[in-house]
């Protein structure tokens, strides 16, 4: 941000946006990919006019985690907080991380026919 008030300008929209700034906030996250999560959720929720490229329909996977009458783990891009019996997990940075992590819960916790593992040595 420091180059913005530096009197830097990346581009010709740079002075407009300076000059409409009346506050802002920053966040303190662990890492990168953190702030990369936070800053698309941050953009979609208050859909700035200046950030026009991260404001495609381009959503982070999460783990959706449902218990009916067998476990299912799937991967998904959107997802209902209120379903019942049903527990959401992430958001991952990318698919690879999320499917990764599919993997190691199917081999932790159910069987392919997504009924629960009766291994003694597993603890749910």
């Amino acid at each position: 941000m420091t180059q913005y008030f530096k009197g830097m300008n990346n581009s010709y929209k740079t002075p407009k946006l300076v000059s409409e700034i009346s506050f802002f906030e920053y966040f303190i996250v662990n890492n990168e990919q953190e702030a990369l999560i936070l800053e698309r959720n941050l953009i979609n929720k208050y859909k700035p006019k200046y950030n026009i490229k991260l404001t495609d329909d381009k959503r982070y996977p999460y783990i959706e985690v449902s218990i009916k009458d067998k476990v299912e783990i799937r991967m998904i891009y959107r997802y209902s907080p209120h379903k019942k019996n049903t527990a959401y997990y992430g958001p991952f940075p990318n698919g690879y991380g999320a499917r990764s992590m599919i993997k190691l819960l199917d081999r932790l916790i159910i069987y392919k026919d997504g009924l629960p593992n009766q291994s003694k040595s597993r603890e749910y």
